[in-house]
């Protein structure tokens, strides 16, 4: 049986896993809150975000391989 996954999410969900296990932090502590003009909303902090990048790309590049 075939099944089609998307690759940005699941890319995205190794690399949020990877990136907490790396900083070694919370769910909770990951996520600042932006304060934007209307609703707040979460983003990652710095060092969350810079590690999820690399991480994103490392996994996005293997998986379009297979």
């Amino acid at each position: 049986m075939n099944k089609t996954i998307n690759i940005v999410e699941l890319a995205s969900e190794l690399a949020h896993e990877r990136m907490k296990m790396e900083i070694g932090a919370s769910e909770d502590e990951v996520w600042v809150t932006d304060g934007g003009d209307q609703d707040d909303c979460l983003i990652y902090m710095d060092e969350a975000q810079d590690v999820f990048n690399e991480w994103y790309d490392y996994y996005y590049d293997q998986i379009e391989k297979l």
